[in-house]
């Protein structure tokens, strides 16, 4: 094999460009075969990069940085679906603010570009987590007329780096999750709590991050803690904070827990 272009040939060379120079013989083969096996196991895995840009369009493909999606909502309907959180598709959002409210439903990575990627719904939740396996990364969610991130019965679900701040019930709220890591979350000025822990959630972990400012119904209120936890009929368990953490200014109380019911209650915070 002369010629290393005949590499991309033999996988279809329109879509791959190699220049292995001039490489002659058996060691051409050679170069050729791990070049094909990378492709063969990238291609296997189906994992895909979708950029989201203002400047995109949904028509797009998303699949390259020059032709980016408009839309959160249109890459994770192009996101494969049935992933193991291995070989979950990456969704990469540009810097700008987007107007929508995101639903993942898909074991998916989005990760934006700190808060310079802002995401405003117009009505109803900024980002709401339907699967397993999701991590959330490097966003800002602001001015939800609801929730700023709502997850309920999901497991394996990360979140790092995220700003909560504004919204207009709970920074984020979780109910009946299991395997929930928080890490280095910033929940402010937000109506009600910071971070809201319901029924049945358990095996959370949060690490560092701010809760401050939250609530405006005062303390008689139970609104505006920094850390809200509450079980109605579930227990909710085995909750880490590890810091150093803030949580201050909140209106209500920096942390609250609360178990009214004969069968709610709270087990197993550790701090």
């Amino acid at each position: 094999m002369k010629n290393p272009s005949q590499c991309a040939h033999l996988y279809g060379g329109s879509v791959f460009e190699w220049r292995l120079g001039r490489v002659m013989g058996r060691r051409n083969q050679i170069a050729c075969a791990i070049v094909l096996v990378t492709m063969l196991g990238s291609v296997a895995s189906g994992q895909q990069t979708i950029y989201v840009s203002q400047s995109g369009s949904d028509a797009n493909p998303g699949i390259s940085p020059d032709l980016p999606k408009r839309t959160i909502t249109a890459a994770l309907l192009s996101a494969a679906s049935g992933r193991t959180r291995e070989k979950r598709d990456v969704i990469s959002v540009a810097a700008g603010t987007y107007g929508e409210s995101v639903v993942v439903d898909k074991a998916v990575f989005v990760v934006g570009a700190g808060n310079a990627t802002v995401i405003v719904p117009p009505a109803g939740i900024g980002i709401e987590v339907r699967s397993n396996n999701v991590d959330i990364s490097a966003l800002a969610l602001k001015q939800a007329p609801n929730y700023g991130l709502y997850a309920y019965g999901v497991s394996n679900l990360r979140i790092a780096d995220v700003l909560c701040e504004g919204n207009t019930q709970d920074g984020i709220l979780l109910v009946n999750a299991s395997a929930v890591y928080l890490d280095r979350i910033t929940s402010r000025s937000n109506l009600r709590h910071g971070l809201n822990i319901g029924d049945g959630s358990n095996g959370i972990t949060i690490t560092g991050g701010d809760f401050s400012a939250n609530g405006s119904g005062g303390f008689l209120s139970q609104t505006g803690a920094g850390i809200n936890m509450y079980s109605d009929n579930i227990a909710v368990s085995s909750v880490t904070l590890v810091g150093p953490m803030t949580i201050s200014q909140n209106t209500a109380t920096g942390m609250w827990m609360s178990a009214p019911s004969l069968v709610g209650s709270i087990q197993g915070v550790t701090i």
